[in-house]
């Protein structure tokens, strides 16, 4: 029988094999060789996840060399194959002019049972080993992977969904179309009055922005570090040496506003206090404010203005997780030089941890709110 099925496969004629095999299940359901011979009429038929682990199934359930043999060989096929299939779609991809602009791939992340599953086709589809590749799948929040053009990382999207990993890519271009006002003050009347922020858009050409609070769809914050140049003592304390470290903080709160499809974008760094609005009933404090004392630190009138916002806003999506996402991209120099920050936190140097969070932010807009 098995040499039957073998001159059938050599012959191509998979009709027969396959009604040999099947034959062969019936009256040796245990032979290694009937899994084995399963395995490679799934391979010709193009079902190669199925065959790869049917060939893996073959390797735990004999010892026969010519057997394993025969297995690993299939299981090479089977990846070289798929590696094959992926080079001809991105050539295919690239064939469309408006697939070769930049582009960035963000992985989502995955429970540990998923990554657990992913992680060796992943490993395999980047070049990893699997437990390389379970430290590279994200647990809680996005992870910026890498870059590349257009078509080359929306086939890796594809595939990358195929084998269980969220992913989506965006075009370094459709970054600056969504466009963001600055805000500089906002009232903040409530009781179903419209909001409105005087601000600056991308020109840095000031006016009024006028929006209802229920237009607001998603709040996205982000601590960026400010840095100064401290003088600190040399090793063994011989002398003094000038290094660069973080001081302090700029909290910054961007409003998405998909319906209108803008995002305003508020900054405690740049906020005008000179119109601060009475302080909000005790009910409706955020956390940590204090009702009996009337802010007077920086701090404390930017905290009154957040207290309001959670007030107008209570049910608003909020994503917080900047600076984990953060960590994945600041290496990746001339990606964030091509990201215009827009902000102005009035620093010595330029930081790219500002071109970073507005990366996260619109990354955050499109994923959301663009379907196109």
């Amino acid at each position: 029988m098995l040499d039957r099925i073998a001159a059938a496969f050599e012959h191509q004629d998979y009709r027969t094999a396959a009604q040999l095999i099947r034959q062969m299940e019936q009256e040796q359901p245990q032979d290694p060789w009937v899994l084995f011979y399963r395995g490679r009429l799934q391979e010709v038929a193009g079902q190669l996840e199925s065959a790869e682990k049917t060939y893996q199934q073959v390797l735990k359930t004999t010892t026969q060399v010519r057997l394993t043999n025969l297995s690993r060989q299939g299981i090479q096929r089977v990846q070289k194959i798929e590696q094959e299939q992926i080079k001809r779609a991105i050539d295919q991809a690239h064939s469309n002019p408006t697939s070769q602009q930049p582009a960035c791939l963000v992985l989502e992340p995955l429970t540990p049972e998923a990554k657990l599953q992913a992680a060796p086709r992943f490993g395999r589809l980047m070049h990893l080993d699997p437990y390389t590749a379970r430290l590279h799948l994200p647990s809680r929040n996005w992870r910026f992977y890498r870059t590349g053009t257009l078509g080359e990382l929306q086939v890796y999207t594809q595939t990358l969904a195929e084998i269980g990993v969220p992913a989506f890519c965006v075009a370094l271009s459709q970054i600056e179309t969504i466009p963001l006002f600055r805000g500089q003050s906002l009232s903040l009347e409530g009781n179903g009055n419209p909001a409105q922020v005087i601000c600056q858009n991308g020109e840095d050409q000031p006016g009024t922005l006028t929006f209802a609070w229920e237009e607001v769809q998603l709040w996205v914050e982000g601590n960026l570090p400010i840095f100064e140049s401290v003088v600190d003592r040399a090793l063994w304390g011989m002398g003094t040496v000038r290094k660069e470290k973080t001081q302090d903080y700029a909290h910054v709160v961007d409003l998405h506003l998909p319906e209108r499809g803008c995002i305003v974008r508020l900054c405690d760094r740049t906020y005008d206090f000179s119109h601060l609005p009475p302080a909000p009933s005790a009910d409706r404090l955020s956390p940590g404010q204090e009702s009996s004392k009337l802010p007077q630190t920086h701090h404390q009138k930017w905290q009154q203005i957040l207290g309001f916002l959670h007030q107008y806003l209570p049910q608003v999506e909020t994503l917080t997780a900047f600076t984990s996402f953060a960590e994945t991209v600041l290496d990746q120099d001339i990606f964030l030089e091509q990201v215009k920050p827009h902000l102005d936190l009035f620093r010595r140097e330029e930081s790219p941890w500002d071109n970073a969070f507005h990366l996260y932010s619109t990354l955050a807009f499109i994923r959301q709110f663009r379907h196109d």
